[in-house]
């Protein structure tokens, strides 16, 4: 009986001084930065313990889709997600000793030149290392599926607020990515760069620009695409477009957006890359052209083009506030910029020739056809003419929000210069208004 537990005792301490030479040699090998060649499969595990830290790269096998978490400890207790991936057939990430990589589908290889990406023309769905499975430049970013965007990233650790450039695919978009950066691709893939001879010099050309033909929605290369100059959008919705000055997606590279409904004017320059989303875009001579009947919907809108230059009255349907931007020209940038309306219910504006209004959450109207004052009771917010609107004279203003304020103005421009008077009204106080000049309240109201 002693014998016999004197062997089992020698076993299970052969067994564990081999357990410990194994995970010893394991751990050498980790510090060592050696990782199984033939990868790993699904799994949890620990780095530092069962993987060295360093990057990785899932690869895709059976369903064409890897999926992984990162945890910061091996505690369940007092662990957290460090970052997730899923849906891309390949997908990089580095880790850091003592977190926890759960690979829950794919095989995880050491990241190497034994895993390099090495389709030398396109790259498909997945995650890329700039200067490693493609080379820095100018992609040609081309839709492949329903839902497709990309993301640019400084790192593999998958932290959001790093993102340096990500968006829908729509169409075709040019990317430039720098050494260094991650891309992910989804539903989409990446040309060869544009730069280079042969094949990316033919794809570049996507979009033949034929005169009369409205063109779809996507991104453009000013003088490669589409001539410099100036375009109309129309669309039966929402209107986007961007302009920027390269492709590296950046915000410091955005001229400037131009975001409205129905109708929209853009002048771009040669070398500029512009983006549309749900609008068709026409070269100014060959878009399709309205007769002006009194009245215009959200959207912008040229003077002495679209509507006669003059004075008009807008209207919010709803009593929503407005918003009316005048611009001096149609490129999108601060400089164009001429005078901001900003008003609940109603306003009043005039444009001059060659001057680009902008209409949001209101339709614009002639004196003739906009919908009458009622002089009873009282008047709400908004702008209002002396003399057309309402008679000269004195009136009481009584505030009916908590940043109430009445204005005086001596024309529709809505410069500096043209107010006259100006006061915030905590409950009430009377002004009294002449013929032509415009009375405008902000959150009170006038008493008849």
């Amino acid at each position: 009986m002693r014998l016999k537990h004197v062997v089992s005792t020698s076993i299970r301490s052969l067994m564990l001084i081999s357990l410990l030479a194994n995970t010893s040699a394991f751990l050498v090998a980790c510090s060592n930065n050696a990782f199984p060649e033939e990868g790993l499969g699904e799994g949890r595990y620990r780095v530092g313990y069962d993987i060295p830290a360093g990057e990785y790269v899932l690869v895709a096998i059976d369903i064409d889709m890897t999926s992984w978490q990162l945890l910061s400890q091996a505690n369940d207790k007092d662990s957290y997600e460090i970052a997730s991936d899923m849906g891309l057939p390949r997908s990089i990430v580095t880790v850091r000793d003592n977190e926890v990589l759960i690979v829950n589908s794919g095989v995880l290889y050491a990241f190497n030149d034994a895993q390099k990406s090495t389709d030398k023309v396109t790259k498909t769905e997945g995650m890329y290392k700039v200067g490693f499975d493609l080379s820095p430049g100018e992609y040609i970013i081309k839709q492949t599926g329903p839902y497709a965007y990309f993301k640019v990233s400084p790192d593999s650790r998958h932290n959001s607020l790093t993102i340096t450039a990500s968006g829908r695919v729509e169409g075709q978009i040019y990317l430039t990515v720098k050494a260094g950066q991650y891309l992910w691709l989804s539903a989409c893939e990446a040309i060869i760069p544009i730069t280079e001879k042969g094949i990316g010099q033919a794809k570049q050309q996507n979009y033949n620009y034929q005169p009369g033909k409205a063109l779809p929605a996507g991104m453009y290369k000013i003088g490669v695409d589409i001539p410099s100059g100036e375009y109309v959008a129309l669309s039966p919705d929402d209107i986007w477009i961007m302009v920027a000055s390269d492709s590296t997606g950046e915000n410091e590279s955005i001229i400037g957006v131009v975001s409205c409904r129905n109708h929209a004017y853009i002048d771009v320059a040669e070398g500029q890359y512009m983006s549309l989303e749900g609008c068709q875009l026409y070269y100014l001579e060959d878009a399709p052209k309205f007769e002006f009947e009194g009245f215009l919907p959200e959207g912008i809108y040229k003077a002495g083009t679209d509507l006669p230059a003059g004075e008009y009255v807008l209207v919010s349907p709803e009593n929503d506030f407005i918003t009316c931007y005048m611009y001096l020209s149609a490129i999108p940038d601060y400089d164009a910029f001429k005078y901001l309306v900003y008003i609940q219910g109603r306003s009043i504006v005039t444009v001059e020739e060659g001057e680009y209004i902008s209409i949001k959450q209101a339709v614009l109207y002639t004196f003739d056809t906009a919908p009458k004052i009622e002089l009873t009771g009282t008047l709400g917010p908004g702008m209002y003419k002396v003399g057309v609107d309402l008679p000269s004279g004195e009136y009481l203003i009584r505030s009916i929000d908590s940043l109430a304020s009445c204005a005086i103005k001596s024309d529709s421009r809505h410069g500096y210069g043209s107010t006259e008077y100006f006061e915030y009204v905590d409950a009430e106080v009377s002004v009294t208004v002449a013929e032509g000049q415009y009375l405008e309240l902000n959150g009170c109201e006038l008493v008849f």
